[in-house]
């Protein structure tokens, strides 16, 4: 008879595992590293993660936004733009152009820790189909996190940073926005950025440098990190709350990469 096929998921491998129920795995159980078959693992062991080889090669230096965007694109020198027809009220024909925006952005420290205050605190806006602007917002009293979105986006992107305060009620927030198409087009189809549950990291990310990846943990940590303090359970630490499973499972990756788990 043929044997029967176990199906294992694990936390940090959205794709499951396919396997006969011999197939050992090395595991950590009741404090004892040890070969489980999978008939016998259960949710409550521990699997050992392979290495990742790194492959610097992988990782692109430059990220090219016409490589993302479908809109139709002018160009001047280094910057893209886009240009709208429309019809004016006395009948005319016009046009209007976007900002502009670098056609090319430096994969880099920078760009992720900008990157990681997105993953936590931003969003792309569309207004009738058509993408208008990324956005990123923080609590009002977060000032540091405000000025580095800010600079960052100018000297990344070349686009300026708008921001809109609401103060005296409850819940005070600032939000950041960067009012350009072309951006907006690019962080949704790149890293999926037009709702928390849909935002991912691309394959290459991972094989970055570790001080380029600390630079996405110090923005993501910044925006959806936490501190904890449990002294009954006599546990304290730093936590992150996020509503995205795989988005967290290569989180998950970049901090073991980085000896923090």
């Amino acid at each position: 008879a043929d044997e029967p096929v176990y199906r294992l998921r694990v936390f940090y491998n959205a794709t499951p595992v396919e396997v006969t129920g011999e197939h050992p795995f090395l595991a950590l159980r009741d404090g004892q590293v040890q070969w489980i078959t999978a008939a016998d693992l259960t949710a409550h062991d521990y699997l050992a993660l392979p290495g990742i080889v790194k492959d610097e090669k992988a990782v692109p230096e430059y990220l090219s936004l016409r490589d993302y965007v479908t809109s139709s694109v002018h160009q001047d020198e280094d910057v893209l733009y886009t240009v709208r027809n429309f019809v004016g009220n006395n009948g005319a024909n016009g046009s209007r152009e976007s900002s502009r925006v670098r056609a090319t952005i430096p994969v880099d420290g920078d760009f992720n820790r900008f990157l990681g205050y997105f993953m936590a605190e931003g969003g792309v806006l569309k207004v009738d189909k058509l993408y208008r602007a990324i956005y990123l917002t923080f609590h009002s009293d977060e000032k540091e996190y405000l000025n580095d979105v800010l600079t960052l986006g100018k000297d990344l992107f070349g686009v300026e940073g708008r921001l809109n305060t609401r103060q005296g009620q409850p819940g005070s927030w600032s939000r950041v926005y960067f009012h350009n198409p072309l951006l907006a087009e690019f962080f949704d189809r790149a890293f999926g950025g037009r709702s928390a549950k849909t935002k991912r990291l691309p394959v290459w990310f991972i094989h970055q440098d570790r001080y380029a990846l600390s630079q996405f943990v110090c923005g993501l940590f910044r925006g959806d990190g936490c501190r904890f303090n449990q002294p009954k359970a006599r546990a304290s630490g730093f936590g992150l709350v996020m509503a995205n499973p795989e988005l967290m499972r290569q989180v998950y990756l970049i901090l073991l990469d980085l000896g923090i788990l």
